[in-house]
Protein backbone atom coordinates (compact mmCIF):
# COMPACT_ATOMS: atom_id res chain seq x y z
CA UNK A 1 0.00 0.00 0.00
CA UNK A 2 1.21 3.49 -0.85
CA UNK A 3 1.75 6.07 1.85
CA UNK A 4 2.42 9.79 1.58
CA UNK A 5 4.72 11.24 4.18
CA UNK A 6 6.49 14.46 4.93
CA UNK A 7 10.14 13.69 5.62
CA UNK A 8 13.37 15.59 5.99
CA UNK A 9 15.70 15.09 3.06
CA UNK A 10 18.11 13.41 5.49
CA UNK A 11 15.46 10.72 6.13
CA UNK A 12 14.91 9.93 2.44
CA UNK A 13 16.84 7.10 0.78
CA UNK A 14 18.76 8.83 -2.01
CA UNK A 15 20.01 5.38 -3.13
CA UNK A 16 16.46 4.41 -4.17
CA UNK A 17 16.37 3.76 -7.94
CA UNK A 18 13.64 6.42 -8.15
CA UNK A 19 16.34 9.10 -7.95
CA UNK A 20 18.61 7.58 -10.64
CA UNK A 21 17.18 9.66 -13.50
CA UNK A 22 17.52 12.88 -11.48
CA UNK A 23 21.15 12.02 -10.70
CA UNK A 24 21.74 11.21 -14.37
CA UNK A 25 20.10 14.39 -15.70
CA UNK A 26 21.51 16.77 -13.10
CA UNK A 27 25.13 16.07 -12.15
CA UNK A 28 24.90 18.23 -9.01
CA UNK A 29 21.69 16.54 -7.78
CA UNK A 30 23.31 14.57 -4.95
CA UNK A 31 25.18 17.63 -3.70
CA UNK A 32 21.96 19.69 -3.87
CA UNK A 33 20.04 16.91 -2.07
CA UNK A 34 22.56 16.79 0.79
CA UNK A 35 22.50 20.60 1.14
CA UNK A 36 18.74 20.33 1.73
CA UNK A 37 19.17 17.79 4.57
CA UNK A 38 17.21 19.92 7.07
CA UNK A 39 14.42 20.78 4.57
CA UNK A 40 11.28 18.69 4.12
CA UNK A 41 9.68 17.06 1.09
CA UNK A 42 6.58 14.99 0.50
CA UNK A 43 7.19 11.47 -0.74
CA UNK A 44 4.99 8.56 -1.62
CA UNK A 45 6.41 5.11 -0.99
CA UNK A 46 5.13 1.61 -1.49
CA UNK A 47 6.66 -1.86 -1.22
CA UNK A 48 8.80 -1.10 -4.30
CA UNK A 49 10.27 2.11 -2.84
CA UNK A 50 9.80 5.80 -3.59
CA UNK A 51 7.12 6.50 -6.21
CA UNK A 52 6.70 10.27 -5.92
CA UNK A 53 8.72 13.20 -4.60
CA UNK A 54 7.64 16.83 -4.13
CA UNK A 55 9.82 19.61 -2.74
CA UNK A 56 8.14 22.97 -2.18
CA UNK A 57 10.21 26.02 -1.36
CA UNK A 58 9.45 29.46 -0.02
CA UNK A 59 10.94 32.40 -1.88
CA UNK A 60 10.72 36.12 -1.33
CA UNK A 61 11.42 37.71 -4.68
CA UNK A 62 10.00 39.72 -7.56
CA UNK A 63 8.96 37.81 -10.67
CA UNK A 64 9.90 38.99 -14.14
CA UNK A 65 6.58 38.28 -15.80
CA UNK A 66 4.23 40.33 -17.90
CA UNK A 67 3.11 42.29 -16.00
CA UNK A 68 5.95 42.10 -13.46
CA UNK A 69 4.96 40.84 -10.03
CA UNK A 70 6.31 42.61 -6.93
CA UNK A 71 8.63 41.07 -4.40
CA UNK A 72 6.65 39.00 -1.88
CA UNK A 73 6.62 35.61 -0.22
CA UNK A 74 5.69 32.82 -2.66
CA UNK A 75 5.53 29.04 -2.56
CA UNK A 76 7.23 27.40 -5.53
CA UNK A 77 7.73 23.85 -6.74
CA UNK A 78 11.43 23.11 -6.35
CA UNK A 79 11.43 19.48 -7.56
CA UNK A 80 8.57 17.20 -8.55
CA UNK A 81 8.78 13.68 -9.95
CA UNK A 82 6.40 10.73 -10.05
CA UNK A 83 6.54 7.19 -11.34
CA UNK A 84 3.30 7.01 -13.32
CA UNK A 85 2.15 3.41 -13.10
CA UNK A 86 -1.18 3.69 -14.87
CA UNK A 87 -2.91 1.32 -12.46
CA UNK A 88 -5.29 1.43 -9.53
CA UNK A 89 -2.46 2.21 -7.08
CA UNK A 90 -2.73 5.89 -7.92
CA UNK A 91 -6.33 5.97 -6.71
CA UNK A 92 -4.81 5.99 -3.23
CA UNK A 93 -2.71 9.12 -3.90
CA UNK A 94 -4.89 11.92 -2.48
Amino acid sequence: MSTIQIKKFSEINLSDVFFDSLKSDYSEFEEWFFRKSDKTAMIMEDEEGVQAFLYLKKEHEALETSPPLPKKLRLKVGTFKINAKGDETWGEFH
